[in-house]
């Protein structure tokens, strides 16, 4: 299966910019998925590669085939692309069996009836679905309809496979058990895939690499470890997971220390953060802080060397099941975290490690 190169992609709609210069390469049956908000451009970008829009400059090639080229002006149409499809909803033909609905895209390609039987019987055994390949859509469930969905994308072998928010019709016990069918059928197929989705948790499971849009443009590509551990912006960082981003200035950056300090906002509170490039003393700065790195204890003197505590006061606690997840408040500043225990009192005390804390120069924008 060939490799997607996305270069330069720039689309407006009525004079306002929904991409602005989206580069990005799929290797070779690599699962890469666009992830981001809604409004944020990642199905307009799929729409691109499909063909469905019409950008109004970059380049698009699979393998050696250009489909679009803003200069010279060069536009494959949707039906040449040999792409496979799969949109939210299954846009299944009602009056048409699984069966049939397979052959429909394989008689377009006049692909022999005998050769069709083989390509149809083939796509309903790898997503488990052969044995209802006479049923009509309205016999099956909806986590069933999205597997012949899925069946129809792959039974011609597209160059590539295009997924725009596939599980979001299924419940959330659907969606977990079709997260793991659907990796493990690109796996066995080996094709390349772009998916489309705004769930962090199905962009982090599923994907080989993910990028990350905001507000039409590209803010980071890496691996789900690079994209959680290491978010390149603050926006990323509130996006991805929970993260408590923390205005504050930078009171002291001694060049000889692999540390700041960071004053946060008006509490008159500090946090030691390791040093990042580009960082000097009297700058604003916001701080990331995931909820699960931190610490909760009802005693400060828990913490260990080089440890950060602050006092915060715990405004709501709720029980998730799984974990307790804490509101809380440092002057003036909200904060969530999460423990696997219950802890009393209207105070506690919250041990967070330097090298836990994300370190951005600069104030932040909220994430949508």
């Amino acid at each position: 299966m060939p490799e997607l190169v996305v270069e330069n992609l720039k689309k407006s709609f009525a004079g306002n910019a929904v991409l602005e210069d989206i580069g990005f390469t799929v290797a070779e049956g690599e699962f890469f998925t666009l992830l981001g908000p809604s409004g944020c451009g990642k199905s307009t970008t799929l729409s691109c590669v499909a063909g469905l829009e019409h950008p109004d400059s970059g380049t698009i090639r699979v393998g050696d085939r250009v489909f679009f080229d803003g200069d010279p002006r060069t536009t494959v149409p949707p039906e040449a692309r040999n792409l496979g499809l799969v949109f939210q909803s299954y846009a299944l033909w009602p009056h048409m069996t699984i069966a049939d609905n397979l052959a429909l895209p394989l008689k377009l390609r006049k692909v022999t009836k005998t050769e069709r039987k083989r390509l149809i019987d083939d796509a309903l055994d790898k997503v488990d679905m052969l044995h209802l390949r006479d049923r009509y859509p309205h016999q099956l469930s909806g986590g069933q309809q999205q597997r012949v969905a899925l069946a129809r994308g792959i039974v011609y072998a597209p160059g590539v496979l295009l997924l725009d928010e596939p599980l979001s019709n299924l419940d959330a016990k659907m969606r977990d058990q079709a997260r793991v069918w659907l990796k493990s059928l690109q796996r066995e197929v080996g094709i390349t895939t772009v998916y489309v989705t705004h769930d962090q948790i199905e962009a982090m499971s599923l994907s080989d690499r993910i990028a990350v849009f905001m507000d039409g443009r590209l803010q980071q590509v890496g691996t789900p470890t690079e994209i959680y551990e290491t978010p390149a912006t603050p926006e990323v960082a509130g996006f991805i997971g929970r993260c408590n981003l923390l205005a504050g200035r930078v009171d002291e950056a001694p060049s000889d220390s692999g540390t700041v300090r960071v004053e946060l906002g008006t509490t008159g509170e500090h946090l030691r953060v390791v040093r990042t490039d580009g960082v000097r003393a009297g700058q604003s700065a916001t701080v990331g802080l995931r909820s699960e790195r931190i610490t909760l204890a009802d005693r400060a003197d828990a913490a260990g060397d080089g440890v950060n505590v602050l006092r915060a006061t715990v405004k709501q606690c709720s029980y998730t099941g799984a974990r307790f997840e804490y509101e809380l408040a440092v002057g003036d500043l909200a904060l969530h975290a999460e423990s696997p225990v219950r802890h009393e009192g209207r105070e506690i005390n919250l041990l967070i490690r330097p090298e836990d804390c994300l370190l951005y120069p600069g104030p932040s924008s909220p994430a949508g």
